[in-house]
């Protein structure tokens, strides 16, 4: 890796996965509650920001319009968004609701707690710490960076930049 991505990643807080190679599949279901795999909604040759996040999280709140908008500025190029909801499979009704109150334009799904915290720990080899968690995957789908707290967006955008060279 080049030493500038490096000290970008670094400057950001991003963290780089310690499991080269982990599996990415965690568990989630889609708003009308059909079982679906995060991986199944990666695209071929995109980046993907899978934002972790739930319904009463007001940091979370605060980042849609910023993860939307950096979603709307690139989903035609080679990066796009995913949310993705831990607040269950019981809380999918409150999910939607949220969702077409914040109008993010990018899909979310809906995992369990212990789901995505398992699936984490696989990615990452750290425990989950809460809402919002950003895990940024390449366009082969391997995760490249992670990282909890509000997002800099211009930093993710850089970061990516200097991977794909």
């Amino acid at each position: 890796m080049q030493a500038r991505a490096l000290a970008l990643i670094m400057a950001l807080g991003l963290a780089l996965p310690s499991a080269v190679g982990a599996s990415t599949t965690i568990d989630a279901i889609t708003l009308d509650g059909e079982p679906v795999r995060l991986t199944d909604y990666f695209d071929a040759r995109k980046w993907t920001l899978v934002m972790v996040w739930t319904t009463y999280c007001a940091v979370c709140e605060r980042e849609f319009p910023i993860v939307a908008a950096l979603h709307d500025a690139h989903r035609n190029d080679d990066f796009k968004v995913l949310g993705l909801s831990v607040d269950g499979e019981a809380a999918v009704e409150r999910v939607a609701a949220t969702l077409a109150e914040r109008r993010p334009g990018f899909n979310s799904l809906v995992a369990e707690p212990a789901e995505v915290a398992a699936g984490y720990r696989r990615l990452t080899g750290e425990s989950f710490d809460g809402t919002p968690t950003y895990l940024l995957f390449d366009a082969e789908g391997e995760l490249a960076a992670h990282m909890s707290g509000p997002l800099d967006t211009a930093a993710v955008e850089q970061f990516i930049v200097e991977r794909r060279h």
